[in-house]
């Protein structure tokens, strides 16, 4: 079927040369890494009717001229507020404050919510466009990526659109606050602001990070259309179906959550690279990449001049896209409703061309050796990185979630991609013939596209690209000069398309774990992988290879993993995220000191020498148990004791126990009066994790629905409040069943300065507060009675 006219020529020696497909993968993986980087932020010069990163952060630099944590209810915020509403009137807009008591009930979060709202009117007016973002910050750090550069973009965006005329749908830019708190600035607006009920579509930043490409990382279901929009309106797109699926998944939730929820379409974008910083005390305007800025601003600019003059009533559809941009230059996307007939189609021609050209040398005992084969390289490949987490993440301390340096350990990777694929070649050379491999590869690519159409059809492209990629191959292979071995350009088209493939998702792991899960790391490598090998048997028939390549590699392996090991694990740009917390439990007349790392990172050479060792701690709202008594669950923490400094307590009164019989059974009624201390900064009030609370109420306002459906699929058992405030809060909790024991509340304060002093400077370099950052807890147990 697929022969041409005369002997192997020069270039079809060169495209099989193993040496040729090495260098071929590594430039499709320094193109992918290198043109996936962000455009150039353009200057304060720029002309007005395009958007400048620069003008932006200048405007960044004035909101947050203090550059310290601004969390939604704090004095900060308010003046963050202040500023973003002079702004939005300098700009001719006359912003409207938001302002409300609010929970979101799926979340158990209240907050006093202050959002800021300003309106460019379209001609219709019937439906609107909205551009979101939030302003408050976390606990920990300024907010200057999340979501700071949000604000301040959209702000840019608002001057921008001045220069238009008016646009057929309203324009509603958003700046959300509370979202940090459980995104309950949204909710409110959602649920309590007649604007929304026009908006049909939503244009949501934010950041996991301070640097790194804007990546469209969340849309709506029925996202083919808007998928089509973006292709059309981005110069440089990033984004792919696949973490879309992952994230709906996932645990994790934006402002743009509320709304899709909601049956909203919309495009979610985010800058994900220097996620070290996320929610730490650098995520300032310092470390923020205003290039990142310039990309997420195109994105977010160029999609609301695509909505703004549309029909975006219509914009919702019926089925999703698969799609993945190429390069970062063009979004390759198809409906997955035909998934599965293209999967068919090219599994018949290209297994029939396979079959036809090699029908001479394919035997069922090479099929099978060559299944042996491709089974043999992922084993090499995955257990030669699970071997691999010891000397790059587990015997050396490193970030566990995105390490400064990464290039060795990645060189580490790559290599062991080879002598996976070595290993199976010198194993079966001579055994198997090149058509038995090709055959097995593609069967296994069908086999993974009919998988993934079936289970993930928003993932089917993994598998169909390369396939496609193969087949056009092929309609080259029918025209070029015979070779020894047919289907060559097929092949390397394949492999090339898989690379690239494998590439992508191996650096976008590399931004979500770092290498002491270098096992899962390696997965997307395993594509390339299993289509390198039929081009291995074809370069290596004759002669077989003796077994010093493979020492040479390996050597090269355990070279550049002891190099890894002097290779700092933290730097000043990733730093360690580390907290000193004080907890005082009046229940169990105890104080301690408590060294904190969310991320597992505890500096524990500093921990040792500093005098907090592991100690068993009564638990906390973070675990939700209550240290009423001994027997409570405690939690492993570094700590020691410290002598008590009599912080205030909250204040539990009226406390009152009833019974509710309703139409579904019966619920008990639990009401109380609680009061924080003074100059509180949050109050928590916690209930055992494996309490059934059906509603809760603060001051009236629906806080727990335990019958709202969200992607966690957990009721939350507890409600937190930011600055409270000195006013007593009314609290009414419904449980089903038998009461809890008891609950506790938890009183948040500032870290008190005199304990500071002893580790001022003994603090370790390179690490910062992170999170919920430096604070005092003083944590109360209340009992309940019970029947």
């Amino acid at each position: 079927m697929i022969m041409g006219r005369t002997d192997s020529k020069r270039l079809p020696r060169l495209v099989s040369n193993p040496l040729f497909l090495v260098l071929s993968a590594v430039l499709i993986a320094v193109l992918t890494a290198v043109l996936s980087k962000p455009p150039t932020a353009l200057d304060e010069f720029t002309p007005a009717d395009e958007f400048s990163a620069i003008r932006a952060m200048v405007t960044l630099e004035e909101l947050l001229v203090e550059s310290e944590p601004h969390v939604n209810g704090s004095p900060l915020n308010l003046l963050v507020r202040e500023r973003i509403e002079a702004r939005f009137e300098d700009l001719g807009y006359q912003p409207e404050i938001q302002s409300l008591f609010h929970c979101h009930p799926h979340f158990g979060s209240c907050a006093n919510v202050e959002n800021i709202i300003a309106v460019k009117a379209g001609s219709e007016g019937r439906d609107a466009v909205l551009v979101t973002a939030h302003y408050d910050s976390s606990w920990a750090g300024p907010g200057a990526g999340d979501d700071g550069a949000g604000t301040a973009s959209i702000i840019e965006m608002a001057r921008m659109a001045n220069e238009f005329g008016q646009f057929r749908n309203d324009v509603i830019f958003l700046i959300t606050d509370a979202e940090e708190q459980g995104l309950v600035g949204a909710h409110a607006f959602a649920e309590d602001h007649p604007l929304f009920s026009k908006v049909k579509a939503v244009i949501n930043l934010e950041a996991r990070g301070v640097t790194g490409p804007s990546m469209m990382f969340e849309t709506g279901d029925g996202n083919r259309s808007i998928i089509r929009i973006l292709s059309k309106s981005l110069d440089r797109p990033v984004a792919n179906s696949v973490s879309y699926e992952v994230y709906k998944r996932m645990p994790n939730d934006t402002d743009y959550s509320v709304y899709r929820n909601r049956g909203v379409m919309g495009v979610n974008f985010a800058f994900n690279q220097g996620v070290a910083l996320y929610h730490s005390k650098l995520d300032d305007v310092s470390h923020l990449d205003s290039n990142s800025v310039q990309h997420q601003g195109d994105n977010a600019s160029a999609m609301l001049f695509a909505l703004a003059d549309r029909d975006i009533a219509k914009i919702q559809s019926r089925e999703d896209a698969a799609y993945i941009d190429v390069f970062g230059r063009v979004l390759w996307h198809y409906p997955i409703s035909i998934a599965t007939g293209v999967t068919v189609v090219l599994t018949v021609l290209i297994l029939l061309g396979i079959i036809l050209t090699y029908k001479k040398k394919i035997t069922p005992v090479g099929v099978i050796l060559a299944l042996i084969a491709q089974v043999v390289a992922i084993i090499v490949l995955v257990g030669g990185a699970w071997l691999l987490n010891w000397p790059l993440g587990e015997m050396v301390e490193t970030n566990p979630i995105e390490h400064p340096f990464p290039g060795v350990a990645q060189f580490c990777v790559f290599i062991v991609c080879i002598v996976a694929v070595w290993f199976a070649g010198k194993l079966l050379a001579h055994r198997v013939s090149y058509g038995d491999a090709m055959l097995v590869s593609w069967a296994g690519f069908a086999a993974l596209a009919l998988a993934l159409d079936f289970n993930l059809p928003a993932g089917s492209f993994l598998a169909l690209l390369p396939m496609a990629a193969f087949f056009t191959g092929m309609l080259l292979d029918t025209v070029r000069y015979r070779s020894r071995n047919g289907l060559l350009f097929a092949s390397v088209f394949g492999f090339w398309t898989a690379s690239y493939i494998a590439a992508y998702f191996f650096f976008m792991l590399g931004t979500i774990i770092s290498f002491n899960y270098t096992h899962l790391m390696v997965i997307p490598l395993v594509l390339p992988v299993l289509l390198a090998i039929p081009l291995w048997f074809s370069a290596v028939s004759d002669p077989i290879p003796g077994w010093k390549p493979g020492f040479f590699l390996a050597g090269l392996v355990i070279a550049a993993a002891i190099y890894h090991q002097f290779l700092p694990g933290f730097s000043q740009d990733r730093p360690r995220g580390m907290n000193l917390v004080y907890q005082q439990r009046a229940s169990v007349d105890q104080s301690y000191l408590v060294l904190e790392s969310p991320r597992n990172a505890v500096d524990q050479s500093y921990a040792e020498i500093a005098g907090f060792g592991l100690s068993d701690l009564p638990g906390t709202y973070s675990s939700n148990a209550f240290p009423l008594n001994k027997d409570q669950p405690t939690v492993s923490r570094f700590a020691t004791t410290t002598p008590s400094l009599g912080l205030a307590e909250a204040a539990v009164t009226e406390l009152s126990i009833g019974d509710e019989v309703e139409s579904t059974g019966s619920a008990r009624i639990v009401n109380f009066l609680v009061s924080a201390p003074p100059d509180s900064e949050r109050l928590v009030i916690a209930f055992p994790t494996s309490s059934e609370i059906n509603k809760a109420y603060v001051n009236g306002v629906l806080a727990i629905d335990g019958n709202a459906e969200t992607k966690r699929r957990v009721t939350s058992t507890f409600i937190a409040m930011p600055y409270p405030g000195p006013e007593e809060i009314s609290v009414e909790v419904q449980f089903e069943g038998r009461l809890p024991e008891g609950f506790n509340v938890l009183a948040r304060m500032a870290f008190p300065e005199s304990l500071w002093e002893e580790y001022r400077y003994t603090w370790p370099e390179n690490t910062e507060p992170i999170f919920h950052g430096f604070r005092a807890e003083v944590v109360s147990g209340f009992r309940l009675s019970q029947d």
